[in-house]
């Protein structure tokens, strides 16, 4: 049985214009939209970005998923509180390339992605 009213995912019902699931569409992409203007500018890069940051720009750059930002030797394999973080980002750099903007623009996408699907579903 097929649902067709506005609350429905079923035929995208949901992005109707008019409908809520629009209006959320709208402010999400809004919301993407502005947080990619100013990635580069706010907030200030702190050590705990660069921290979880950097064996996924060591991945990208010399292929080893290493560390020079935590207690441990350049030499040895990350493993830390979150290493699918920097494997994932790693991944990311390779195809997008090594520099602020791209490193901010996969946690915004990442947020985004999160906030549609709790809206969505």
């Amino acid at each position: 049985m097929r649902m067709t009213d506005n609350r429905s995912l079923d035929g995208r019902a949901w992005l109707r214009p008019g409908s809520e699931g629009y209006a959320l569409a709208a402010v999400l992409a809004l919301c993407l939209a502005l947080s990619l203007l100013t990635a580069t500018r706010s907030p200030t890069v702190w050590l705990d970005e660069v921290a979880y940051v950097d064996p996924g720009v060591m991945l990208a750059m010399t292929g080893k998923f290493v560390t020079t930002a935590w207690w441990q030797s350049r030499h040895e394999v990350f493993g830390s509180l979150q290493p699918a973080l920097s494997l994932i980002m790693g991944g990311w750099l390779d195809v997008f390339g090594v520099g602020l903007f791209q490193v901010r623009s996969f946690t915004i996408c990442w947020a985004q992605g999160v906030r549609s699907c709790s809206g969505a579903c």
